[in-house]
C-alpha cells in the first residue's frame, strides 16, 4: 500500500468514526430533548418530578460526545434543554441552582437554558393564580424577575447576538408565532446568525436554515446573498405568500 493510500485509509477511518459519533449523539440528543420537555411540562403543571433518569440521559450525552462530538451544535441544544429542566426544578423545589460546572455543561449551554426558564416561570405563576395560590404566584413571579435580570445582564456579555425570549408569550406550550418572529427578525440577530453560518458551514455545498416566519426568512435570504449589506436596507419580496405558492405550483 502506497503512502497516499495509507493516508486515505486513515482519513476514511477517522471520518467514519466521526460520523458514527454524530449519529449516536443525534439519537441521544433527540431522546434527551423529549425527556426534558416532558419534565418541564410536568413541573409547570405542578406534578411531582424525579430527575434521576433525566440526569442519566444527560450524562450519556455529555460523556459520549467528547472530542469530535463537541463540535455538534445539536448537542448544545439538547444540553441547553437539560439545563432549563434542571434550573426550573431547582427553583420550584426551593433548592440552590446547580452551576454549569456541577451539571457538566458549557457556560453557553447553561445560559441558553436558563434564558428559557423565564417563560416557564411565567406559566407557573399563571397556574398558581388560577388555583388561587396568590402567595405562591408572587413568590414565583419574584424569582422570574430575578432570573430575567440575570438573563438580560448575560445577554450583554455575549460577543455575538443573544436571543432574549423572556418577553415572548407562550400559548398552548408554544411561542406565539408573530411575537417570536418580531423578536428574531432584527438586523443584529440576522447578521450575527449569518456570520456564524458562513463560518461553520463554509465547506458545505447545501444548507438548511430554519426561520421564524416568511419575513424573517426573506431577511435571512437577503443577508446570505449580500452579507456586506447586513444591518442596512433589505429587499422584501413583492409577492404575497399565496402568490409565491401559485408560482411554484405553476413551475
Amino acid at each position: 500500500m502506497s503512502e497516499i493510500e495509507e493516508l486515505r485509509s486513515s482519513l476514511v477511518r477517522a471520518l467514519d468514526e466521526e460520523e458514527s459519533v454524530r449519529e449516536e449523539a443525534y439519537s441521544q440528543c433527540r431522546d434527551l430533548i423529549r425527556s426534558c420537555r416532558r419534565t418541564i411540562s410536568d413541573l409547570v403543571n405542578g406534578k411531582e418530578v424525579d430527575l434521576s433518569d433525566l440526569r442519566v440521559e444527560a450524562s450519556k450525552v455529555i460523556e459520549g460526545t467528547d472530542g469530535s462530538g463537541k463540535r455538534l451544535l445539536f448537542v448544545e441544544d439538547a444540553l441547553a434543554e437539560y439545563c432549563e429542566a434542571e434550573v426550573l426544578f431547582s427553583i420550584l423545589s426551593g433548592e440552590e441552582i446547580r452551576t454549569p460546572y456541577e451539571l457538566g455543561v458549557s457556560e453557553r449551554a447553561f445560559v441558553l437554558g436558563i434564558s428559557d426558564v423565564v417563560g416557564e416561570l411565567r406559566r407557573v405563576t399563571l397556574n398558581r393564580l388560577l388555583r388561587s395560590d396568590l402567595q405562591g404566584a408572587v413568590s414565583i413571579y419574584a424569582k422570574m424577575e430575578e432570573i430575567g435580570q440575570l438573563v438580560e445582564g448575560l445577554a450583554r456579555q455575549f460577543s455575538h447576538p443573544f436571543v432574549d425570549l423572556s418577553k415572548v408569550k407562550v400559548r398552548g406550550g408554544e411561542y406565539i408565532p408573530g411575537q417570536l418572529e418580531r423578536t428574531m427578525d432584527t438586523d443584529a440577530l440576522v447578521s450575527g446568525a449569518v456570520d456564524e453560518i458562513l463560518s461553520l458551514c463554509a465547506d458545505r455545498q447545501k444548507w438548511l436554515v430554519f426561520c421564524s416566519g416568511v419575513d424573517h426568512a426573506s431577511h435571512v435570504r437577503d443577508v446570505l446573498r449580500y452579507p456586506e449589506r447586513a444591518g442596512g436596507c433589505r429587499h422584501r419580496s413583492l409577492l404575497s405568500r399565496p402568490g409565491i405558492f401559485y408560482r411554484r405550483a405553476r413551475g
